[in-house]
């Protein structure tokens, strides 16, 4: 069920951040920077800046959350399609801002799409997975290039899309 995306296994996409720099033959032909390019952002790349979002950009996943919350129905979020969220270069202070969201957003199933599985455990908050109230229903989904990721409450998945049930 997709509601502002067109990707079947998903319902929403979110990107806190736009750029990325390839680390491997599987970012040789990336839509993403194709699509960036396409648009006239030059963000690809080491050293190239990012491309941040609005404030009223990062609101849009509290809707969502209150409306899954109100049908009783869990979402799920295609989250950085045009970045990975475990890049070194990550924005000061955007990867801090994603995860609070994704503790205010209960809700919500955050899928996460990575080249580099390797920097899960060093880029989650230290305190991730730890029981606080309805934040311990958040969850992130991680998909690793070709290779199953498990790390603390992030679950995974290969080859194809998760099937996601609620707690």
């Amino acid at each position: 069920m997709c509601f502002n995306s067109s990707i079947e296994w998903t319902t929403h996409t979110f990107n806190p951040w736009w750029g990325c720099t390839k680390v491997s033959d599987g970012c040789r032909n990336c839509y993403a920077e194709a699509l960036s390019n396409r648009y006239g952002h030059s963000v690809w790349g080491a050293g190239k800046p990012r491309r941040l979002m609005s404030d009223a950009h990062w609101q849009a996943p509290l809707g969502w959350d209150a409306d899954a919350k109100r049908t009783g129905r869990r979402a799920r979020v295609f989250c950085a399609s045009m970045a990975d969220v475990f890049e070194e270069q990550a924005p000061p202070g955007q990867l801090a801002r994603l995860w609070d969201l994704i503790r205010l957003t209960p809700n919500l199933d955050w899928q996460l799409l990575t080249k580099r599985p390797h920097r899960i455990a060093e880029s989650l908050p230290p305190d991730w997975g730890r029981p606080a109230g309805d934040q311990s229903r958040s969850r992130i989904i991680c998909r690793s290039c070709c290779r199953p990721v498990s790390i603390g409450r992030a679950s995974s998945w290969a080859d194809s899309p998760p099937s996601v049930k609620g707690d």
